[in-house]
């Protein structure tokens, strides 16, 4: 009886531990299909998000690869350098917010 408990014990312990997985604020492939497309900031200067992760911004100067991760918006420049932003969409995932330590960048996405 006290091994058929234990069996018992162990199934429920691993039925839990499969169970219980991790849950993330922004799920892959939802994410993002809202990045995806041409946006331009208050300034007036665009940034492209490809589908493939590729990214640029020929005004800004810069080109690379894009991911979310762990809720974050995160760059890998071409040069070698990298950078991660908290970001917010609005206005049915046509206005997107990007938060910088400076203050935020507002982007509209071109239709």
């Amino acid at each position: 009886m006290k091994k058929q408990l234990i069996i018992v014990g162990i199934i429920v312990l691993l039925v839990c531990i499969g169970l219980s997985g991790c849950s993330e604020q922004n799920t892959p492939g939802t994410i993002d299909q809202r990045f995806i497309g041409n946006w331009v900031n208050q300034v007036g200067l665009n940034v492209t998000f490809a589908s493939n992760g590729s990214c640029y911004s020929e005004a800004m100067g810069w080109a690379g690869h894009w991911e979310v991760k762990n809720g974050r918006l995160h760059y890998y420049y071409d040069d070698g350098d990298e950078s991660y932003q908290d970001f917010t969409f609005a206005n049915n995932d046509t206005t997107l917010t990007v938060k910088m330590a400076g203050g935020n960048i507002v982007y509209t996405k071109i239709v």
